[in-house]
């Protein structure tokens, strides 16, 4: 098993490279030393400003100046370094302001230099936000991940600045395979001090997601507005916009609230603080990192000497890959092989550590038992909270998220209470028809039912497929479906439709910034998708006894592997579907990117 893994590993990284670099070929950024030099100041008065790119790919057309909305066409400054400069034969004077980029369109800019073509492109209804990093450039932020530089931001929304240059404690990248696939990257940024952006509530720490990976921009946006409209507590409050960095137009974003602890975030016990009081004058992010094994289960911890009288929470975990487990501060992987982040303790005591790994170890062997108590006696659902547990079942299987318990999945436990309650949800670029593997509850729920009965294989399984495995929890499901499919057919359809409208002028300059189009069916027709999918669930809730059993039917047949749509069924080696998954993601990355610079040289003819 271990070198089978192994050799799949090596195998992954074969093919990770070319295929990545491919990928960054199709994405190329806006060149630093383009031969026309225009800056206009959209919102004067402030550090709101946007430069003209020239854009690798475009041959006839190079040059864009992407304009947000709300600002005055009619009257911008532009600055330029020449000594003239006339646009459609109106003369300019650098540092005045004027009209002449009034109307989009393709205008004729004449310098000392040359005769340049400059198309001119308008977001609208979105607000915007402007960066500037000390350095002035993003060169050693895109270099490496972990770097943070500090900066400014400034917001504009409505016509006017709302937030003006206030003070970045520092901008840095985020991500991983999103990371690495093109160069539109997100990003997170932290304020020096608390502000609610957007009308959004305040905090320091915010995500700029680049949803680089979903051609629609749309579907992060419609799984949290999904999840606005369940139970699941602190969903993740959003809103697009046009980002700007150093005056280079980076594209349509989706500003985020972070998933933290905090007042306005996820409201419970800070651990990390209780650990700094409990060791006063101790820079506890120093301490040294502990593990204790070197195959499931591990645990890892920090060297902290001091703990709080009371460890029992509030605790902020991620599950994600095993292969993130050695790049974490405080991390364990379960005898199962669940691999669990400690977001908050970030930096956690070996009690901390030992505390909440055998609570999460506890409802995992009660998941795993076929009556569903652990050793102890205690049922799955007494480790619960039900209500968001179901409704966060019931937006994954909405969405079709091929993540589906295994990676961007958060729990959170508060003090005292010795139950998980799930969310908030993230990280659904890969869902609703963008993914690989899109098995429903119905599918898992069947399949979970036909390996207790047939075999005595231990496998890995995800806590999704663990709790589906269970027919109550289906059950639950179907009933709670019936009160919420009027939201989703009426509530969320008007959502989206809103949005759709909303980004339509910005996902134009997006599109074009980056070079690529959303002709494909699975993104054009999106919120077709979403109607339809509402029907495919709600006959399968209105009569899950015949779904199971005609799903039963076709794994029977199969020896025990469902082949359906987009499920290729089972395997005794998870790494397979993991390596499956990575190589086809990068594989369509590598696609796109020819595909990119052919729409590019069309563009430009």
């Amino acid at each position: 098993m271990k070198h089978t893994a192994s050799l799949l590993c090596s195998l992954l990284l074969i093919l990770l490279f070319p295929l990545a670099a491919a990928a960054e070929e199709g994405f190329p950024d806006a060149k630093a030393d383009a031969a026309l030099s225009l800056r206009a100041e959209v919102f004067n008065g402030s550090g709101a400003y946007c430069d003209v790119l020239e854009l690798p790919g475009y041959e006839t057309e190079p040059y864009f100046l992407f304009l947000p909305a709300g600002c005055d066409k009619t009257a911008l400054t532009v600055t330029f370094p020449y000594d003239s400069c006339s646009v459609d034969g109106q003369p300019l004077r650098s540092g005045q302001p004027t009209d002449a980029f009034a109307e989009d369109g393709t205008h004729t800019v004449v310098t000392p230099q040359g005769t340049w073509p400059l198309r001119v492109l308008s977001s609208e209804n979105l607000p915007s936000l402007y960066i500037e990093t000390e350095s002035g450039a993003l060169t050693d932020i895109h270099a490496d991940k972990a770097y943070k530089e500090p900066g400014r931001l400034t917001v504009a929304e409505n016509g006017g600045i709302s937030v003006d240059g206030a003070a970045l404690e520092y901008i840095k990248g985020r991500g991983n395979s999103s990371w690495r696939s093109n160069e539109k990257r997100s990003y997170n940024i932290k304020l020096e001090e608390e502000a609610g952006l957007l009308g959004m509530a305040p905090a320091k720490k915010w995500v700029l997601t680049s949803n680089n990976m979903d051609a629609t921009l749309m579907r992060n946006a419609i799984a949290y507005s999904a999840a606005q409209l369940t139970r699941l507590p602190y969903a993740v409050d959003f809103a697009f916009v046009d980002l700007y960095v150093n005056g280079v137009y980076r594209g349509n974003y989706l500003l985020c609230e972070k998933i933290e602890v905090g007042e306005n975030r996820i409201d419970i016990a800070d651990l990390d603080d209780k650990n700094r009081e409990a060791n006063p004058g101790l820079t506890l992010s120093e301490t040294p990192r502990r593990q204790s094994g070197r195959s499931a289960p591990m645990r890892a911890w920090c060297d902290i000497p001091n703990e709080p009288e009371n460890v029992s929470g509030g605790y902020l975990l991620e599950l994600e890959y095993p292969d993130a487990f050695a790049d974490e501060r405080s991390a364990f992987v379960t005898g199962n092989g669940a691999c669990l982040l400690l977001h908050s303790p970030k930096n956690a005591t070996k009690g901390e550590v030992d505390y909440i790994a055998g609570l999460v170890e506890e409802w995992e062997e009660a998941l795993l038992a076929e009556d569903g108590k652990n050793k102890q006696g205690r049922h799955y659902t007494e480790y619960m909270d039900m209500d968001s547990f179901i409704d966060g079942l019931l937006v994954y299987d909405f969405t079709a998220n091929q993540d589906r318990g295994f990676t961007s999945w958060y729990l959170f436990v508060p003090e005292n209470e010795q139950k998980f309650y799930m969310g908030p949800l993230w990280d659904f670029d890969q869902s609703m028809e963008n993914a690989a593997a899109v098995p429903d509850s119905i599918t898992l729920a069947a399949i979970g039912q036909y390996e207790r009965e047939h075999s005595t294989a231990k496998q890995q399984k995800s806590f999704i497929e663990m709790l589906l495995s269970h027919r109550d929890i289906t059950d639950l499901m179907a009933e709670r479906f019936s009160t919420l499919q009027d939201d989703v057919t009426d509530t969320l359809d008007k959502t989206v439709q809103d949005l759709f409208t909303a980004i339509r002028p910005s996902a134009a300059m997006d599109a074009l910034r980056w070079g690529y189009d959303a002709n494909q069916k699975k993104d054009a027709d999106l919120p077709a998708y979403l109607l339809a999918r509402t029907e495919t669930l709600r006959e399968a809730y209105a009569h899950p006894d015949e779904r199971i059993q005609e799903v039963l039917e076709t794994v029977s047949a199969n020896g025990g592997a469902y082949e359906g749509r987009g499920n290729p069924g089972k395997t005794d080696l998870p790494a397979i579907v993991v390596v499956i998954a990575a190589v086809l993601l990068l594989s369509a990355a590598a696609v796109t990117a020819a595909l990119v610079t052919r729409r590019r040289k069309s563009a430009g003819r």
